[in-house]
């Protein structure tokens, strides 16, 4: 069943506890680029950047906040 807008956007805000700042800021230190495996390790024909998944995922999310504040 598909979740409702006001609740996915409930839900996101109650599940990140970090501001876009603080989380951009942590997507430049070392320890963010462990977060998560990298996407070659389970692609098929390579090509993967090395970026891991944690370390995408949280850029997407940076995103979001920046675009949507509330």
């Amino acid at each position: 069943m598909v979740k409702d807008t006001e609740t996915v956007i409930r839900e996101f805000n109650e599940l990140v506890n970090m501001t876009a700042d603080e989380l951009d800021e942590w997507l430049e230190i070392e320890a963010s680029t462990n977060s998560g495996w990298t996407k070659d390790k389970f692609a098929r024909g390579g090509g993967s950047s090395g970026e891991t998944v944690g370390h995408e995922s949280g850029r997407h999310i940076v995103a979001i906040l920046r675009k949507n504040p509330q």
